[in-house]
């Protein structure tokens, strides 16, 4: 059963946060990653950064 959301964006995934809608996957796996403060990709740029400064 669809929801008021899918059929509003035609789109699935759909996340529904604290009113946020997010409806492509590369989104949601974004604001998830940003959310948990995981999977950022910050220690691969720590990494690359002090590797530059040697």
């Amino acid at each position: 059963m669809p929801s008021a959301y899918s059929q509003s964006f035609w789109r699935v995934p759909i996340l529904v946060d604290q009113g946020r809608v997010l409806c492509q996957s590369n989104a949601i796996l974004s604001y998830l990653a940003q959310q948990s403060g995981q999977f950022t990709g910050n220690e691969e740029r720590q990494a690359v950064l002090a590797a530059c400064r040697t």
